[in-house]
C-alpha cells in the first residue's frame, strides 16, 4: 500500500473493474458506492441511492459490477 483514499467512515467492501481501472467501494450506512479512478488515485464520483451496499462483485463475463 502506498497511501489511502478517503471514501467515508464505513468503507467495507471493494471490487476492481479491470476494463476501466475503477475501484468501487461500498460505504455502509450511506446508501452509496464510491468510485475511485485507479490511475488518478482519486474518488471521481459517488453513486447514491444504493440500498445497503455491503457486498460488491465484478462479473468478467458481462463486465458489470453488482451490489
Amino acid at each position: 500500500m502506498t497511501g489511502t483514499i478517503s471514501v467515508g467512515p464505513n468503507s467495507i467492501e471493494a471490487t476492481f473493474d479491470p476494463d476501466n481501472g475503477y475501484i468501487y467501494v461500498a460505504v455502509d450506512g450511506s446508501s452509496s458506492v464510491a468510485v475511485i479512478d485507479g490511475s488518478k488515485n482519486a474518488v471521481i464520483t459517488t453513486i447514491s441511492g444504493v440500498a445497503d451496499p455491503v457486498q460488491l462483485v465484478y462479473d468478467p463475463s458481462n463486465h458489470h459490477t453488482y451490489t
